[in-house]
């Protein structure tokens, strides 16, 4: 019984992570004055929010990758940093968001 609470656990965890994950997005796109940045910011939410939260180890890097974009994408935001900039790090992070949700598809 203990191994199926540790599993649940675990399961949890990840869950619980992207949406931590989604839940920064989203928080960044309602401090954002932009509407292109807004709607790129809400994209990436949503393709996070309907990525499977199962990440394997082999994918861990890259979601360490696409946590990192999104505080520098937040901090980018909160400088007041020129579209432009603030557009190539939300497309760095859908771009990781992709290669990480390709490669878990592929390990299955």
């Amino acid at each position: 019984m203990s191994h199926i609470k540790n599993t649940n656990a675990v399961i949890d965890e990840k869950v619980a992570a992207l949406k931590l994950s989604a839940i920064k997005v989203g928080q960044i796109a309602a401090i954002a004055e932009d509407g292109e940045v807004i709607s790129a910011l809400n994209g990436l939410r949503e393709a996070i929010e309907y990525s499977d939260p199962m990440g394997i180890p082999v994918t861990a890097t890259l979601e360490a990758d696409i946590n990192f974009k999104i505080a520098e994408i937040g901090s980018a935001v909160e400088n007041g940093d020129e579209k432009e900039i603030i557009l190539k790090k939300i497309n760095f992070a859908f771009n990781k968001l992709k290669e990480r949700n390709e490669t878990l598809r592929a390990m299955k």
